[in-house]
């Protein structure tokens, strides 16, 4: 049987849909445990499937966790195998020497990052253009991004030119090359 790429919404585990159906729904407007409220559609669909994919990694590698509270089951050594496979599959087509070397620059370039990290991940079509990573530990709603993945060549130029004809100062943090 393949393995799954995401487990959906209503296969999630009851207490893990308890969570995200209270972060989803505000009681009233001072609701501060209605985290994700506000999001568009859009937006909770991709969390949704981005932590389907997480829950998908557990069902496939260590379904025990599955047994523990959602918080419980993020460990360094959990979360570190988790975004080894996420980046190894967004690298699924190049060859081995680009994934070691984003490895590797992930490693000596970017601050240690907390157990809490965010994800952007935005494509053209199937294909992944850049991975943007916040430290998400402070919870705060307007992160400055601690590095970004490029999967192609051309995106640090694009951002450049952005910057250029925008007048923005758009920092990513620190570039990852991953082509």
């Amino acid at each position: 049987m393949p393995r799954a790429l995401r487990v959906p919404l209503e296969a999630w585990p009851a207490q893990d849909r308890r969570l995200w159906q209270r972060a989803t729904t505000s009681l009233d407007y001072f609701d501060t445990q209605a985290a994700a409220a506000h999001w568009s559609a859009k937006t909770r669909y991709q969390a949704a499937a981005a932590y389907g994919r997480w829950l998908a990694f557990l069902t496939e590698h260590e379904p025990d966790a599955l047994e523990s509270a959602p918080a419980a089951r993020v460990d360094q050594a959990r979360l570190h195998r988790y975004v080894e496979g996420e980046l190894s599959s967004a690298l699924v087509t190049q060859p081995p020497t680009v994934l070691s070397r984003a490895r590797l620059a992930l490693w000596e370039k970017v601050a240690p990052l907390s157990l809490h990290i965010g994800l952007v991940r935005v494509s053209l079509g199937t294909e992944p253009m850049i991975d943007i990573l916040f430290d998400t530990s402070d919870n705060n709603r307007h992160l400055r991004p601690t590095a970004y993945v490029a999967f192609q060549q051309g995106v640090p130029w694009l951002l450049e030119r952005w910057n250029e004809i925008c007048g923005d100062d758009l920092d990513l943090g620190t570039l990852v090359r991953a082509w």
